[in-house]
C-alpha cells in the first residue's frame, strides 16, 4: 500500500511538472506567433503563459495518476505522464489560433490529444507474444 502511495505521489509530481511545461511552452509559442498588439492590446504575455502553466499543472495533477493507473500500467511513469502532457498541451495550444473565443473546442482537442498519446503508448508497450 505504501508503494502505491509513493508511485501516485511521483506520478502527481511528474504530471504537474509535465503539464506546466507543456502548456506554458505551447501557449507561449502560440502567443508569440499569433498575438499582435492590435488584437490583444492589454494582455501581458507573461501572465498568459503563467496562467497556462498553472492550468497545465492542475490538469497534470489530476490526470497523470488517473491515466497511468487505469490505462498505462506497463508504461514507465515518467514517460506516460510527460508524453501525454506534452501531446495534450500541444494539441490544445495549437487549436487556440483556429478557434479564438471558443474554449470548448480547445478542451476537446486536449482530450483528443491525450487519447492519441495514451493509445500510442499502449501500442508501444503492449504485451508481446
Amino acid at each position: 500500500m505504501l508503494r502505491a502511495l509513493r508511485i501516485t505521489a511521483l506520478l502527481t509530481l511528474v504530471g504537474a511538472v509535465a503539464g506546466a511545461f507543456g502548456a506554458g511552452i505551447s501557449v507561449g509559442v502560440v502567443e508569440m506567433v499569433v498575438s499582435t498588439p492590435a488584437l490583444t492590446p492589454d494582455v501581458d504575455m507573461v501572465e498568459v503563459v503563467i496562467n497556462a502553466s498553472l492550468f497545465g499543472a492542475l490538469c497534470g495533477i489530476g490526470v497523470a495518476p488517473l491515466l497511468w493507473w487505469t490505462m498505462l500500467r506497463f508504461v514507465p511513469p515518467w514517460r506516460g505522464a510527460a508524453e501525454t502532457a506534452l501531446v495534450t498541451s500541444f494539441a490544445a495550444g495549437f487549436t487556440v489560433p483556429i478557434t479564438i473565443g471558443n474554449g470548448w473546442s480547445v478542451l476537446a482537442m486536449g482530450i483528443v490529444g491525450a487519447a492519441l498519446a495514451v493509445l500510442r503508448l499502449q501500442w508501444e508497450f503492449r504485451a508481446r507474444d
